[in-house]
């Protein structure tokens, strides 16, 4: 059974911005990130749903 990977500094999970360079650059890291910040996603969905109600 996997398991989450641990949670990422704020500073690491907001660090700014870069504009992909093409489809194929976005996509690549789109999944790299959602795969090593999916506790922080989660924890963040999670308080936005509990604060939306």
């Amino acid at each position: 059974m996997d398991v989450m990977p641990p949670f990422r500094q704020w500073g690491d999970f907001f660090p700014g911005w870069k504009t992909p360079t093409d489809s194929i650059d976005f996509h690549d890291r789109l999944i790299s990130n959602l795969l090593y910040y999916q506790t922080n996603y989660l924890l963040l969905s999670t308080a936005v749903y509990i604060i939306a109600g």
